[in-house]
């Protein structure tokens, strides 16, 4: 007979807490063994039998680690737990559909859906369906573009609470679950939530789940490193991504106070204002908003946009920039060298589109440049040189700063060589922009004889101390 660790019962009561008629979000955070994903299974089979009827969604990255996992371990066994074995394995009581999509369903007929996130079509089709319940588990290897998918299926009409279970051991406080659940706001334009009441978090560790943990388990994780022990221990978000690319500039920033509130003006009326952008549409529209002085980057504001043409976010962020009312020489908008493409369905290319389309006003007209293509690396040693003279707005910012601190790198050894890459996700659409920005200046060689300084432009060499200069073959 199941009987819920103290842990377990307090995430039962906090279900019951809350208003039957508005959606809960759960967020189960902590350590490994901790019963997170086993309390999120036993709380779907327990409603899913007292309330006919109902559908319920489990998922995870890959389908073969969900498989693996929760469909042949945690999933039956909390059902033989909870009402006996005879009564798990009677497909009279369940009976489990083993062709796409994978799913169980009660003799009440309610149903359960184990999907892989990673299967865009499998995906799909599951959000045709209403739900009342889903669970992401493992959502360190999830973005915030599924949980809030599954937010818009919990729409069943039926008596059961709508909840949207989420477990996982914690990662870095930049990642979404955190800005989500623990800091209560949009991780996508960082704005608070408006119903932040029923986004609700609760620490798991392995000291709740001692009495179903064998002998030795805990020495284990004591004998872990000290980061490790942080995530997997002491169920700790970290203060920083593994992996992260630019962790340590992040933090000089930080201590030297260059990630402040920008005293008046904003803008420096005697430079040029630049706009640097990375495109995408299932992807972000990011731009990075910022001056070139000779005292080093001043960065004034971040802004991204999903679903949304690049015309109309470049007329957000004009909009933007208007609302901080100053004045400046010249707006010079920096493009990824791929906008000499052409555009889908114009004929002609990006740059073509946007200074056609521009609605920049007349007393402020906009000059678009398209960058050299540069390896990423060969970005990113840029950024790291040139950071220590960057300056950021703290409120404007905020969420482009907290998207660096997520970009993440990794080793990739997919045909036995080891090679380093930087990880796709949401944070690298900012990333990149970023880097575009730093681009913009910093590969640019004035002493090239046919090349004819611009007295209203700051170079790379310009912020760069004498050393780097010379190191870098700025003489």
């Amino acid at each position: 007979m199941l009987r819920l660790t103290e842990k377990q019962q307090e995430a039962f009561d906090i279900i019951n807490s809350y208003d039957r008629n508005k959606s809960l979000y759960f967020l189960l955070y902590g350590g490994s063994q901790s019963a997170k994903t086993s309390f999120a299974c036993y709380y779907i089979q327990f409603a899913s039998i007292m309330y006919p009827n109902t559908t319920s969604i489990i998922c995870r990255k890959q389908f073969t680690d969900l498989k693996a996992t929760i469909v042949q371990q945690t999933f039956p066994s909390m059902l033989r737990l909870r009402y006996g074995e005879e009564a798990a394995s009677n497909p009279s009581f369940i009976k489990y559909n083993m062709s796409p999509p994978l799913s169980a369903e009660f003799y009440n007929g309610s149903k359960i859906y184990f999907i892989g996130l990673e299967d865009n079509s499998g995906f799909e089709k599951i959000l045709g369906r209403k739900a009342s319940m889903f669970l992401i588990d493992e959502a360190s290897e999830v973005g915030y573009k599924a949980f809030s998918k599954l937010t818009t299926r919990l729409s069943e009409n039926n008596n059961a609470r709508k909840i949207g279970f989420v477990t996982m051991n914690p990662t870095s406080i930049f990642h979404w679950p955190y800005r989500l659940f623990i800091e209560k706001v949009n991780p996508t334009d960082n704005e608070p939530l408006k119903n932040a009441h029923f986004f609700k978090s609760l620490q798991m560790n392995p000291k709740d789940n001692l009495e179903n943990l064998p002998e030795g388990y805990m020495e284990n994780l004591e004998n872990l490193s000290k980061e490790e022990r942080e995530r997997f221990l002491f169920g700790n978000f970290l203060t920083s991504a593994e992996g992260a690319v630019y962790e340590d500039q992040l933090k000089v920033a930080q201590e030297e106070r260059r990630i402040c509130v920008l005293e008046n003006p904003i803008i420096n009326p005697h430079y040029n204002l630049h706009i640097a952008l990375d495109i995408g549409w299932d992807d972000f529209n990011s731009c990075w908003c910022y001056q070139v002085l000779p005292e080093g980057v001043k960065f004034i504001f971040y802004k991204e946009e999903r679903h949304v043409d690049i015309v109309t976010f470049l007329v957000k962020i004009k909009e933007k920039i208007l609302e901080l009312n100053s004045k400046w020489i010249e707006t010079i908008c920096w493009l990824p060298h791929d906008a000499t493409h052409h555009w889908v369905g114009s004929g002609m290319t990006l740059k073509n589109v946007l200074t056609l389309h521009s609605s920049y006003s007349t007393d402020k007209p906009i000059s678009y440049k398209i960058l050299e293509k540069k390896g990423i690396y060969e970005g990113i040693n840029a950024c790291r040189i040139i950071f220590n003279k960057c300056t950021f707005d703290k409120e404007m910012c905020k969420l482009g700063i907290d998207r660096l601190g997520q970009y993440k790198e990794y080793e990739s050894s997919g045909d036995g060589v080891y090679r380093r890459q930087t990880k796709h996700d949401d944070s690298s659409h900012c990333a990149d922009a970023f880097r575009y920005a730093i681009s913009s200046f910093y590969f640019q060689k004035p002493f090239q004889e046919d090349f004819r300084r611009d007295r209203n432009a700051i170079y790379g060499f310009d912020i760069l101390n004498k050393r780097t200069r010379q190191n870098f073959g700025y003489y």
